[in-house]
């Protein structure tokens, strides 16, 4: 078996597991992040009686947050192509070898 071969497959897989870890804790702090702010939503009084610096900080909220997502849809594209890429690198390691004996 090509050492090359084999570790560049670790390679990849090292960094699909960081990628996969960093998606992971992401994800959790969004989500804790959005229950906060669902709390915070239910405590606070009506939009319209909302003092305008609440108002803005609602909008840096949401901001932050579809930002947060769109991250997490790059990174979880990223993912996806690792995947990919370490498939074929699986494919090429256990393919026959054609070379001239």
């Amino acid at each position: 078996m090509d050492t090359t071969r084999l570790e560049a497959l670790e390679n990849q897989i090292v960094q699909l597991i960081q990628a996969y870890t960093q998606v992971k804790e992401e994800n959790t702090r969004l989500v804790q992040h959005l229950a906060q702010g669902q709390q915070t939503l239910y405590r606070s009084p009506p939009l319209s009686e909302c003092p305008p610096s609440m108002l803005e900080e609602l909008a840096a909220l949401r901001t932050m947050m579809q930002t947060l997502q769109h991250e997490r849809e790059i990174v979880r594209a990223r993912l996806a192509e690792m995947l990919v890429t370490v498939e074929r690198l699986e494919g090429l390691l256990y393919a026959p070898s054609h070379s001239p004996g």
